[in-house]
């Protein structure tokens, strides 16, 4: 995470948002009315749908189910993502 403050990321924020792209990592920006973040849109993203996924119920009890599924040995072997979306019926 970098951090600098807000005057400081004016004057260079060219800098900044290639630091950002290149090492995928987010700015904090400091300043008197708040702290804020800025980040690459793909993380951002990555983020969100991680949030969606978390927040709901449906997902989680699937995944849940899934991993007991794995563990007690319930698992189907498939040679191609082709095969296994036609098992899936996508």
């Amino acid at each position: 995470m970098i951090v600098t403050t807000a005057h400081i990321f004016q004057k260079s924020m060219k800098k900044y948002f290639k630091q950002i792209k290149d090492q995928f990592e987010e700015l904090v920006i400091t300043s008197p009315i708040g702290d804020f973040v800025i980040m690459d849109k793909k993380r951002y993203d990555t983020l969100k749908e991680t949030e969606y996924i978390f927040s709901n119920s449906v997902i989680i009890t699937s995944i849940q189910n899934s991993l007991k599924q794995i563990k007690k040995g319930e698992t189907k072997k498939v040679s191609s993502s082709q095969e296994l979306f036609n098992k899936l019926e996508i």
